[in-house]
């Protein structure tokens, strides 16, 4: 039986990202994103409205969302979708769920990035800008990199 969980989220930070070590020292970063979108109601007036994703990041990924999330930060997550179950203080059994971040952006205003290589790395270039790119109106033989492609 096939399956697919694949979660691709952006928003803006609500506080800095916390890091973490678990008991058997793995790096752990846990952040929330505020994701704004608009609905129209049935009156046909539109409303906006704020989902509130909280995201955790494992590894190097918790480290790179440690040092590069602060409040209000725009952030890009792409993960999958994971509910987990815990046991309150009271007993009571309950369930949360959250993304777990596999590939995350962090992105900036233009005015805090001075290019676009510093802003997205290779993944912001444009062809043009690459070493060895083909001419600008001419096809380019190699695929841009994925965005995250390449970061540790």
């Amino acid at each position: 039986m096939a399956s697919l969980n694949v979660v691709t989220i952006m928003g803006n930070a609500t506080r800095s990202a916390e890091m973490k070590q678990t008991r058997n020292g793995k790096d752990v970063a846990h952040f929330t994103l505020a994701i704004n979108h608009r609905i129209t109601r049935a009156d046909g007036a539109t409303e906006d409205k704020v989902t509130f994703v909280p995201v955790v990041a494992w590894g190097s990924w918790a480290k790179a969302a440690s040092e590069n999330i602060e409040k209000g930060s725009c952030v890009f997550v792409q993960g999958r979708l994971e509910i987990r179950e815990y046991m309150t203080n009271e007993g009571q059994k309950r369930k949360a769920a959250e993304v777990v971040a596999q590939v995350l952006g962090f992105l900036r205003g233009r005015s805090e990035a001075p290019n676009r290589q510093e802003q997205f790395g290779d993944a912001g270039k444009f062809p043009e800008d690459r070493a060895g790119a083909a001419p600008a109106g001419e096809p380019v033989d190699e695929p841009m990199p994925a965005f995250g492609e390449g970061e540790s």
